[in-house]
């Protein structure tokens, strides 16, 4: 993809990042410096806080890039959302390949993962 680190200059800014606390995510379009929160860890929390013992709870998630590989790890029913050139986040095959891969691109992904959802929900 245009604008990917050569190999060395990644593991350089995991490097940095790593000695302030920080590490770095990369997304759809773009590296995220971050600190010790996630997405998954998010994820975790909300379903913990929904998880009242009245029934099951159920999530779906949606994503495009590997940032967002925690927080499809831990939801039910992972989506993962085609990149502008219509591929999916090789990470993301390889870890999730029970996961859903919709068609559409951005939006259009989202948009088709929800209305499947909303057609054929569990």
């Amino acid at each position: 993809m245009p604008g990917d680190l050569a190999p060395e200059e990644d593991a350089r800014l995991d490097e940095l990042a790593d000695a302030l606390g920080l590490r770095v995510t990369r997304g759809g379009r773009f590296h995220h410096l971050i600190g010790p929160a996630s997405k998954g860890a998010a994820a975790r929390l909300l379903l913990s806080a929904y998880d009242t013992g009245a029934g099951p709870v159920r999530s779906l998630g949606l994503g495009d890039g590997p940032n967002d590989l925690e927080l499809l790890q831990v939801v039910d029913r992972p989506v993962v959302v085609a990149r502008p050139d219509r591929s999916h986040d090789p990470e993301l095959q390889q870890a999730l390949p029970h996961a859903r891969f919709t068609p559409g691109i951005g939006p259009e992904g989202f948009r088709e993962a929800i209305l499947d959802y909303l057609v054929e929900p569990w």
